[in-house]
């Protein structure tokens, strides 16, 4: 923003400068509110997914337990494998959950490394569903970008500069 707005003063464009750095922020919220958009569905399903399961472990796994310990007869393999599976998470919740705190917060501070962060991206980048996402959300920051910072009368090689920097993935921005 204040590469385009020096290139405006410089150019006496400054008005039309604003107006396309205005233009580019609304069209990066709309994108942004797209994507979000279409991740809170498949992300809320998820919620809920887990929410049930862990119900099921903790509810009704321990009440069925109760009638086929009853019952006398040998249990399938697979039957006590989930009771037993039942009985670690009822029992030792707090530790599932202080052990997935922890492993959140050590995959953030990974990302925030210089190799973690190349990893993760390359990760992003090949994911099999989302990785094509990626690439067309960072093309369009970069697009988008470009075309304002040169509509501006940025110079190329800093409108490049600039752009690189937006695409939000470090091998994107190697490749610009």
């Amino acid at each position: 923003f204040v590469n385009m707005v020096e290139a405006g003063e410089a150019s006496g464009t400054i008005g039309m400068v604003l107006v396309k750095l205005a233009d580019l922020k609304e069209s990066q919220m709309r994108l942004r509110s797209k994507v979000v958009g279409g991740m809170t569905y498949p992300g809320l399903m998820l919620f809920v997914s887990v929410a049930m399961i862990l119900i099921i472990f903790t509810v009704v796994v321990p009440k069925l337990a109760k009638i086929f310990e009853g019952m006398n007869k040998p249990m399938p393999p697979q039957t006590q494998f989930l009771i037993g599976l039942s009985n670690f998470i009822v029992d030792y919740w707090y530790a599932i959950f202080a052990v997935t705190a922890a492993v959140i917060y050590l995959f953030f501070q990974w990302i925030k490394t210089t190799a973690g962060r190349s990893k993760w991206d390359r990760m992003q980048l090949n994911a099999p569903l989302f990785g094509s996402m990626v690439r067309m959300i960072g093309v369009t920051r970069f697009a988008s970008t470009m075309s304002t910072l040169l509509t501006a009368g940025v110079p190329i090689l800093t409108a490049m500069g600039i752009a690189r920097n937006l695409v939000g993935n470090v091998h994107l921005a190697k490749a610009i």
